[in-house]
């Protein structure tokens, strides 16, 4: 994390803001976003959570070093790739970062 300090509960809410500007999302997949804020925590700068995808097994999520749990299948993945890559990214600086433009 970038930020001194980032609460659960800002990380949740930033979350959900983040999937709601994505309207496509399934049922199915907005279960398994309410089960990933489930794994949130306070954050402080260096901190990091990590969302890895494997066609095998679906999206596992990492905070802070430690397994959280797996979302299976591709559509939770394909909403996170919205959040920073869609065309209302959380951060347009960060999706520049991520796809190299800067």
């Amino acid at each position: 994390f970038i930020y001194p300090r980032v609460t659960k509960a800002q990380m949740i809410e930033t979350l959900e803001e983040n999937f709601a500007k994505n309207p496509k999302i399934s049922t199915e997949t907005r279960k398994a976003i309410q089960k990933c804020t489930g794994w949130m925590e306070d954050f402080t700068t260096g901190d990091k959570i990590i969302f890895d995808y494997t066609p095998e097994d679906g999206t596992s999520i990492f905070v802070k070093g430690q397994k959280k749990g797996t979302i299976p299948g591709q559509d939770f993945m394909n909403a996170v790739y919205t959040i920073y890559l869609g065309p209302a990214p959380a951060s347009s600086n960060l999706k520049e970062a991520l796809l190299g433009v800067n």
